[in-house]
C-alpha cells in the first residue's frame, strides 16, 4: 500500500517550480477542457473494447505488484519455517549431545567402580587362596612328619626288641660284642644327626622360597597399582579435556547467538529507519503536492500530460530502487545463511570428531584393561606352575630322602648280620679249639 502511494505522489524540484513560474497563461482553456473531454470519451470507448488502456495497464502493474509481494511473503514465510526447524533441529542435537556428554561420566565411573570390585573380588581370591595353600602344606609336611616320627617310633621298638633277644642270646659275649655296638651306635646317631641336618636345610629352603614367592606377589600387586593409577590418571585426564571442548562449544554457542541477536537488531533498526524516511518523504510529497494543487489551480497550467510521464518514470525508478533493494536483501541474507551453514557444518564435523576421539579413548581403555587382565592371569599360571614345580620337587626330595633312610637301615641291618654271623663263627672256632685243648690230655 506504501509503495501505490509513492506512485500517486509527484515528486517536482524547485528548478520545475521555477520554470512553472515563468510559463506563458493558458489562454486555449475551453480547447484543453474539449480536447479532454473528447479523450476521455475515446479512451472510455476504447476501455469497453481492449483491456490494454492507461487504467486497466496501471491496475494490471499494481495487480502483479501486489503478487510480486504476496510471492514475497509465502517465501518469507518458507524461509522463516526452514529457520525455525533448523533450530529446532540443532536445538534436538545440542540436547542430545548434552545428554550423552552427562552420560558419559557416569559410564567411565561405573566401569571403574565395576572394575574396582572385579579387582578386590580377584585379589580376596588370591588371599584365600594363598591361605588354603598354606594350610595343605603345613598339613601335608605334619602329616610327613607325622608318618616319620611313627617309622622311627617302630624301628626304635624293633631296635629295642632286637637288642633285648640279643642281650638274651649273647650274653656270655658281650664284651666282645661292645665294641661292635658302640660303633653301631655311633653311626645310628651319625645318621640321625645327617637327618637332622638335612631336615633344617629342608625346612630352610622352604622358608626361602615362601619369603620369595611373598616378595614376588608384593611386588606384582604394587604393578597392577601403578597400571590402575595410570589408568585412573588418564581417565581423569580425558574427562579434562572433554570439560575444556565443552566450555569452548558452549563459548562458541553463545557468540552465535549473540552474533544473531545482534544480527536481528540491526535488521530492525535498518528497517525503522527505512520506514522514518519513508514517513518523512511522504509528508514532504504530500506538502509538496499541496503547495503545488494549489500553485496550478491558481495558474491552470496544462500539465496532465507532463504529469503522466513523469509519474511513470518515477514509478520506474522507484520499481528500480525497490529491485536493488531486495537483491542487496537477499544477497546479504544468503551471505548470512551461507555463514550460518558454513557454522553448522564445523559444529557437525567438530561432533563427528569428538564422537570418534570418545571412541578411541574407549578403546584404548578397553585394549589396557583388558592387557592388564591378561598379564594377570597369565602371572596366576605362571605361579601355579611353579607351585605345582615346587610341590613335585618337594615330593621327589622326600621319596629321595626316603629310599635313602630306607638303604641306610638296610645296609645297618646287613652290617649287624655280618657281624653276628662273624662273632657266631668266632664263638664256634673258640669251642672247636677248647674241645681240642681238652681231648688232647686224654689222648
Amino acid at each position: 500500500m506504501v509503495d501505490v502511494m509513492e506512485r500517486n505522489v509527484i515528486e517536482i524540484t524547485s528548478a520545475d517550480l521555477q520554470r512553472m513560474r515563468g510559463g506563458p497563461p493558458n489562454d486555449h482553456r475551453s480547447k484543453f477542457l474539449k480536447e479532454k473531454l473528447q479523450l476521455k470519451a475515446l479512451s472510455d470507448e476504447r476501455a469497453q473494447r481492449w483491456p490494454n488502456t492507461i487504467k486497466a495497464l496501471h491496475e494490471k502493474r499494481i495487480q502483479a505488484k501486489k503478487d510480486e509481494l504476496a510471492k514475497l511473503e509465502r517465501e518469507r514465510l518458507e524461509l522463516d519455517a526452514r529457520e525455525a526447524k533448523l533450530k529446532a533441529e540443532r536445538r534436538r542435537e545440542m540436547i542430545e549431545r548434552a545428554n550423552n556428554m552427562l552420560a558419559l561420566p557416569h559410564m567411565t565411573s561405573l566401569l571403574l567402580k565395576r572394575q574396582r570390585e572385579n579387582t578386590h573380588k580377584e585379589r580376596e581370591a588370591q588371599i584365600q587362596y594363598k591361605k588354603r595353600m598354606e594350610e595343605a602344606w603345613k598339613r601335608q609336611d605334619e602329616k610327613w612328619f607325622q608318618m616319620e616320627k611313627r617309622q622311627l617310633e617302630e624301628y626304635d621298638k624293633k631296635e629295642q626288641l632286637k637288642l633285648q633277644k640279643k642281650k638274651e642270646q649273647v650274653k656270655a659275649l658281650a664284651n666282645a660284642r661292645l665294641g661292635q655296638l658302640q660303633e653301631c651306635e655311633e653311626r645310628k646317631m651319625e645318621n640321625k644327626r645327617k637327618k637332622e641336618e638335612e631336615k633344617k636345610y629342608l625346612k630352610m629352603l622352604a622358608e626361602e622360597d615362601l619369603i620369595l614367592k611373598d616378595e614376588s606377589d608384593r611386588l606384582k600387586q604394587e604393578e597392577i597399582k601403578e597400571r590402575n593409577m595410570d589408568m585412573i590418571r588418564g581417565n581423569e585426564e580425558q574427562k579434562a579435556r572433554k570439560e575444556e571442548e565443552r566450555q569452548r562449544l558452549l563459548k562458541l554457542d553463545r557468540e552465535i547467538a549473540a552474533y544473531a541477536i545482534k544480527k536481528e537488531k540491526m535488521m530492525d533498526e535498518r528497517k525503522k529507519m527505512q520506514e522514518a524516511k519513508l514517513a518523512l518523504k511522504t509528508r514532504q510529497r504530500e506538502a509538496i503536492s499541496e503547495k503545488l494543487a494549489k500553485q496550478l489551480l491558481e495558474r491552470k497550467v496544462d500539465t496532465d500530460r507532463k504529469l503522466e510521464l513523469e509519474q511513470n518514470q518515477k514509478m520506474y525508478l522507484d520499481d528500480e530502487r525497490e529491485r536493488l533493494r531486495k537483491e542487496k536483501e537477499m544477497k546479504s541474507w544468503e551471505e548470512c545463511d551461507k555463514s550460518r551453514q558454513m557454522q553448522m557444518k564445523c559444529k557437525h564435523e567438530q561432533e563427528i570428531q569428538d564422537k570418534a576421539d570418545e571412541r578411541y579413548e574407549a578403546e584404548k581403555s578397553w585394549e589396557r584393561a583388558w592387557i592388564c587382565r591378561m598379564e594377570y592371569e597369565a602371572s596366576e599360571r605362571e605361579r601355579v606352575l611353579k607351585n605345582k614345580a615346587y610341590a613335585e620337587h618337594h615330593k621327589k626330595t622326600m621319596g629321595l630322602n626316603r629310599m635313602k633312610e630306607m638303604e641306610a637301615i638296610e645296609n645297618d641291618k646287613e652290617d649287624e648280620r655280618r657281624a653276628l654271623q662273624r662273632m657266631e663263627d668266632e664263638e664256634i672256632n673258640m669251642l672247636s679249639l677248647e674241645d681240642i685243648k681238652i681231648a688232647d690230655p686224654q689222648g
